[in-house]
């Protein structure tokens, strides 16, 4: 059987690389900033969104830093269900547009991620050639629902489900029956690499630095003083008990830590729950980042 455009659009939401249709990069500029920062005369801000995330859906966390001023750069990786193990997602459609904004050696960054996609993004940006020292020019890490290890894989299976949820409400019983097939594909993938990354540890020593996103960010030597994190006890998808895990790692490494537990709040979904305490959040964040940089005084 062969498949219409119309039934392979789906395949452009969860991998644009079976597609062949790789993801791009959004540029965006404030307008009339509401609440300019000073931080913004030199420092663009890095988004890095959840697997299946839409455009639209990013943008909205994007416009939080183009009301106080910055410039942003947003892209989500396509979802292909090989990771943790590999560290290396498709972000060709990201270094072009990064490239130029980080060809200028005065311009600072700030990094944003959404989910564990975001943080596979930012791991494999940190294993490219020209940006393994990325973070040394990266002022602070903001995290949204993560970083989390993946213990178990029902955690890889409310990943799945979770984005095919959303994909295929709209879909006619034709459609879905193609994306039930492929999700199932995309599950045994995701169980291969799971094992895979298993016995390497187990058996050939592999260190988890090289096969676990978690513990690459934790022990990364540059990762920034100032961090923040927003998370929930709802989300079962990235779990609260993991998170507080690394923040207090972060903690004990003499890191800046800004926190907040949305308690009832679904997976990525912190600032349509309480846009006002996000917001709140956020500028304590970027005040502590200024202060830090000498810009602010405490």
């Amino acid at each position: 059987m062969r498949l219409s455009r119309p039934s392979l659009n789906f395949l452009n939401s969860i991998s644009r690389d079976y597609a062949k249709k790789a993801p791009r990069a959004i540029l965006g500029e404030p307008t009339i900033p509401s609440k300019p920062h000073v931080l913004a005369r030199d420092t663009s801000v890095i988004l890095f969104g959840w697997a299946g995330a839409r455009e639209k859906h990013v943008a909205k966390h994007a416009e939080l830093y183009h009301d106080r001023g910055f410039k942003t750069l947003s892209f989500t990786s396509a979802f292909d269900g090989r990771h943790p193990l590999y560290l290396k997602l498709n972000i060709s459609g990201l270094l072009p547009e990064l490239k130029k904004i980080a060809d200028d050696p005065t311009r600072r960054f700030l990094i944003h991620t959404y989910s564990m996609n975001g943080v596979f993004t930012l791991c494999t940006l940190l294993y490219r050639k020209g940006f393994t020292d990325f973070l040394k020019r990266t002022d602070g890490l903001a995290m949204d629902s993560g970083p989390v290890y993946f213990k178990e894989v029902t955690a890889y299976t409310l990943v799945l489900e979770s984005i095919f949820t959303d994909l295929t409400n709209k879909m006619g019983p034709a459609q879905k029956a193609i994306a039930l097939i492929y999700k199932h594909f995309l599950g045994l993938i995701m169980l291969f690499a799971h094992l895979r990354a298993k016995a390497l540890h187990l058996f050939f020593r592999k260190p988890m630095t090289e096969l676990d996103a978690f513990t690459f960010m934790k022990v990364h030597p540059d990762i920034p003083k100032q961090q923040a994190y927003f998370f929930s006890d709802k989300d079962v998808i990235c779990r609260a008990n993991m998170i507080m895990e690394f923040i207090d790692w972060q903690l004990a490494r003499g890191k800046e830590v800004t926190y907040l537990n949305f308690g009832n709040a679904e997976h990525v979904a912190h600032l349509k729950a309480d846009p006002a305490k996000y917001g709140e959040v956020l500028d304590k964040y970027l005040d502590k980042v200024a202060i830090e940089r000498g810009l602010m005084k405490n």
